[in-house]
C-alpha cells in the first residue's frame, strides 16, 4: 500500500475510498446500488442525520466534493425568535445512471430520475425527470438526454484534434494513445472483436460491455486518419 493511501485509510477510514464510503453509509441506512462509484469519496459531504432517507441507484457517478443534503436547519431561526421545535428532513432519491457533476449539492426533497445529469457546481431540490440534463444554481433544465447526445457526438473531432494540438504545444511531442482513450470510436473500429481485449476497461464502463459492442456493430461510422 501506497504511504499517501495509508494515510486517507488512517485519517478516513469511513470515506478513504468509494467503497468504504458506500459501506459506511449502507451500514447507516442508505440504500445504494451496484456500479455507484464518488470519484472524491474524501471531498465528499453526506448528511448523516438521517441516512437512511437516501436512495442512490445502480452505475450512478459522482464527480468532486458532492454534497448530500437529507435535513434543513434553517428552523433554528424561528426557534430563536419564537421558541418554537421544527423538523425538516426529506428523502434524497437518485435514479439509476445517473451522473452528477463536481461541487453540486443536492439538497432534501430531490428526486433525480434515471439516465439524467447534473452539470457542475448545480444546487437541486425537487425533482428531476429521467433522461434530461440539467444545471445551474438553482439547477434548471438545459436539454433531454438525446439531444446532449447529439451535441457530444458533433463535438467530438474538434474536441479531439485541440487536444492534441495543446499536448504538442506543452510537451513538444505526438501524444501517446493514453491521452485518447475517450475518443477511441474516432480512431479504432470498435466493431471489431480484435480490438475488444485492448480497450476493456473503456467497453466496460457503467457495466453495459454487451449494449457498447451492438451500439458501434450496428453504427455506420468512420475512422478519422490521425492515429496518436
Amino acid at each position: 500500500m501506497k504511504i499517501k493511501e495509508l494515510f486517507k485509510k488512517i485519517l478516513y477510514p469511513e470515506r478513504c475510498t468509494s467503497n468504504a464510503l458506500i459501506k459506511s453509509l449502507q451500514k447507516r441506512g442508505a440504500f445504494i446500488g451496484s456500479g455507484t462509484v464518488f470519484f472524491d469519496s474524501i471531498g465528499t459531504k453526506i448528511d448523516v442525520q438521517y441516512p437512511w432517507l437516501i436512495h442512490i441507484g445502480c452505475n450512478c457517478q459522482f464527480s468532486g466534493k458532492i454534497t448530500i443534503m437529507t435535513h434543513d436547519y434553517s428552523w433554528c431561526v424561528i426557534k430563536a425568535k419564537s421558541g418554537e421545535i421544527l423538523g425538516c428532513s426529506g428523502y434524497v432519491i437518485i435514479g439509476d445512471n445517473v451522473f452528477v457533476g463536481y461541487g453540486s449539492t443536492l439538497l432534501k426533497g430531490t428526486n433525480i430520475g434515471d439516465g439524467s445529469i447534473i452539470g457542475a457546481g448545480s444546487i437541486v431540490s425537487g425533482t428531476i425527470p429521467s433522461g434530461e440534463v440539467w444545471g445551474g444554481s438553482p439547477a434548471r433544465y438545459i436539454c433531454k438526454i438525446d439531444e446532449y447526445q447529439k451535441r457530444r457526438e458533433a463535438k467530438q473531432i474538434e474536441e479531439a484534434f485541440k487536444l492534441y494540438l495543446a499536448y504538442v504545444k506543452s510537451f513538444g511531442k505526438e501524444p501517446g494513445e493514453q491521452v485518447f482513450l475517450e475518443y477511441i470510436s474516432l480512431f479504432v473500429d470498435l466493431s471489431n472483436s480484435a480490438n475488444t481485449k485492448k480497450y476493456l476497461s473503456r467497453l466496460r464502463l457503467m457495466n453495459n460491455y454487451d449494449k457498447t459492442i451492438e451500439f458501434y456493430k450496428n453504427k455506420n461510422h468512420y475512422l478519422i486518419l490521425f492515429h496518436p
